[in-house]
């Protein structure tokens, strides 16, 4: 990229990323475009260009656009539509990770659908994480840890910290929500959990975590990802 071509980016954002998804549309600017839509809480904006490009990519990429386009939808407040993206995805292709992804929104919307107050004050946490508001997701995530979103609350939260850079406070987190939350089928939560330990040097007890992960769901696609991190950083 010329030093012209990203002075202008970085002066009109917007504008030039348009123009260059115009030129050749690719799943990478598509999703920053997005992003900024999103940061100016101009979801319809996002939506309509992630269905204008859909049919440019390959059919993997389509599922992140799909799934990009049901989060504009759910923080725009427009859960109805929200919903028929997500189950989209898992009807389409329900082996593929986006689709994990996807279940994990169809049960949080499961979750709030009888208190919707609570079900809102949530995402819009899930907004401030996803917009890098992290000082505020962080107090809004805190006052949720008792709520019954509490697990998935805990979970967010060590998130935050993990991208602040701060992984021994998102490691105590996640401890704290295995205290809270014994039972919680979170799984991506472990894989952090076991990461955060590894990042503390806590080596012995990334491999437990990893290696309880695999005989709870051996057969999942967390399974595979914790034999990933076992082989990656020697835990055999």
């Amino acid at each position: 990229m010329s030093i012209f071509l990203l002075i202008l980016i970085l002066s009109n954002p917007i504008d030039s990323l348009k123009s260059l998804i115009k030129e050749r549309p690719n799943l990478e600017t598509i999703l920053h475009l997005n992003q900024l839509y999103l940061e100016n809480r101009e979801f319809k904006k996002g939506i309509l260009l992630l269905k204008k490009y859909r049919r440019y990519l390959d059919s993997k990429e389509q599922l992140l656009l799909i799934y990009n386009e049901a989060e504009d939808y759910l923080f725009a407040g427009d859960i109805k539509n929200a919903y028929k993206q997500y189950m989209e995805i898992v009807i389409r292709n329900p082996d593929d990770e986006i689709a994990n992804d996807a279940l994990e929104r169809l049960y949080l919307l499961e979750i709030g659908r009888v208190d919707t107050t609570l079900l809102k004050r949530f995402l819009r946490t899930i907004y401030l994480y996803k917009i890098r508001k992290y000082h505020q997701a962080i107090d809004t995530l805190k006052t949720l840890l008792n709520s019954k979103f509490g697990a998935y609350a805990y979970y967010y939260l060590a998130l935050v910290y993990n991208d602040i850079e701060d992984p021994a406070q998102s490691y105590a987190v996640l401890k704290e929500m295995r205290k809270a939350h014994p039972k919680n089928r979170i799984y991506d939560a472990t894989i952090l959990l076991a990461e955060m330990a590894l990042k503390l040097d806590k080596k012995k007890e990334a491999k437990e975590v990893l290696e309880g992960l695999i005989l709870t769901v051996p057969n999942s696609i967390y399974a595979m990802r914790a034999r990933e991190i076992i082989s990656e950083n020697g835990l055999e």
